[in-house]
Parts: structure tokens; C-alpha cells; sequence
């Protein structure tokens, strides 16, 4: 999966800050490095479904678990890309309603 849209992933530091996006928790540090990689390739091309389907159900069990806070402190960006890139999988699922309280997760 993280094949098609990465070459190249740079070394994690020997002493990670606390938002280094290592992966605790409920969020693998590969999810963060996909989360990473569909950021990049939204600015200059279309993004499969099947990919955003994955950062979806990512951010999902994230508040399935109540981790919100947790995932925050291990990558702030990641988890912003997971919030805004869940918003359409979550209107079809869940209904507009939700959508605007996870995109109300912003402020």
C-alpha cells in the first residue's frame, strides 16, 4: 500500500521529539508515513480511494479508542492530515453532522 506512494522515507531520529510521528498507540508509525505521503501527493495529483479509505479508517478507530489526544501528541500534522482527508468517508458513513464535528476538531 505505501509502495505506490513513497520512495523514500528518511531515518527516524535517534531521540524522537514528541511529535515526531513514530506511531503509539492506536496509530502505527506507517500510517503516519502514508498520512505524510497523501499530503504531499494531494498538492500536485488525484488521490485513489483506496488510499483515502485507509487514512479514513485509520482516523476512525482513532476515535473509536478515544485516542484523539494521543494521536495528536505523536503527530500533530498526521493527524491533521487524517481529520481533513476522513471528512468525505465520514458524511457518506456517518452523515454530515459528524463530518462537521470532526472537521470542528480543527479549531
Amino acid at each position: 500500500l505505501l509502495a505506490f506512494l513513497f520512495l523514500l522515507v528518511a531515518p527516524q531520529p535517534a531521540h524522537p521529539s514528541p511529535t515526531a510521528c513514530v506511531g503509539r498507540g492506536v496509530i502505527a508509525q506507517d500510517v503516519w508515513t502514508l498520512a505524510r505521503e497523501i499530503d504531499k501527493a494531494t498538492q500536485v495529483t488525484h488521490v485513489p480511494k483506496l488510499y483515502g479509505q485507509a487514512i479514513a479508517d485509520s482516523f476512525f478507530q482513532v476515535m473509536q479508542a478515544d485516542a484523539l489526544e494521543d494521536g495528536i501528541a505523536d503527530c500533530a500534522l498526521g493527524m491533521a492530515t487524517l481529520i481533513v482527508h476522513s471528512l468525505p468517508e465520514a458524511e457518506m458513513q456517518m452523515g454530515l453532522a459528524t463530518a462537521r464535528e470532526y472537521y470542528m476538531l480543527f479549531e
